[in-house]
């Protein structure tokens, strides 16, 4: 069984998904996947052809900088996401399919959507939560309420995925409360189906 846990940045996928790996599921982590990706000489080379050598610290990609650039204008994250988001689906697909029969995962992925891949899983998991929460929750970790704003002015509004969840987790309280939602899901799924 593939469970995919989507949702916008800040809203609790990850923290979801958590619950579901301490529940026997193996996570895949397309973030992480995706900052590996960013390692790849083949990436640096065409960012900093695209982006030059701001994005860059000591011949690393600083995560931050990037963001910035991308986050700032629309076409420039279009254009990143046009060399990035091929090779990372190529690579989560791949992951799936080989280990789909072999145990059940569950893939924390905030573009499941927006890359058009909703029949790699089993069962969508939205994790929902208000703009402000999440702007609080981002300020608090580090970021400006500017740089959030504009980071979700490009995610997908969560209306629009609704339709297409097979569970909703509305996350307005607390972590038990996640937790206890996030069981009732887990608890109603057919587990010994594979």
């Amino acid at each position: 069984m593939v469970i995919g846990i989507t949702g916008r940045m800040g809203s609790g996928k990850t923290a979801v998904a958590g619950i579901f790996e301490k529940n026997g599921f193996t996570l895949v982590d397309a973030d992480g996947m995706g900052h590996n990706l960013l390692e790849r000489e083949d990436i640096k080379k065409k960012i900093r052809e695209t982006f030059g050598d701001s994005p860059f610290k000591r011949g690393k990609i600083d995560r931050k900088k990037l963001g910035d650039i991308l986050f700032k204008d629309g076409e420039n994250l279009h254009v990143f996401n046009s060399f990035v988001h091929p090779p990372l689906i190529r690579e989560l697909t791949n992951t799936i399919e080989k280990r789909r029969n072999t145990t059940h995962l569950v893939v924390d992925c905030a573009l499941i959507f927006e890359w058009g891949i909703e029949k790699l899983f089993d069962y969508i998991v939205l994790v929902e939560c208000s703009d402000e929460r999440i702007i609080e929750r981002m300020t608090k970790a580090g970021r400006t309420e500017d740089e959030v704003r504009r980071i979700l002015s490009v995610q997908l509004a969560d209306g629009k995925k609704l339709k297409r969840a097979h569970f909703i987790i509305e996350n307005k309280g607390d972590l038990s409360e996640l937790e206890q939602n996030t069981m009732k899901i887990i608890s109603s799924l057919p587990l010994n189906d594979g």
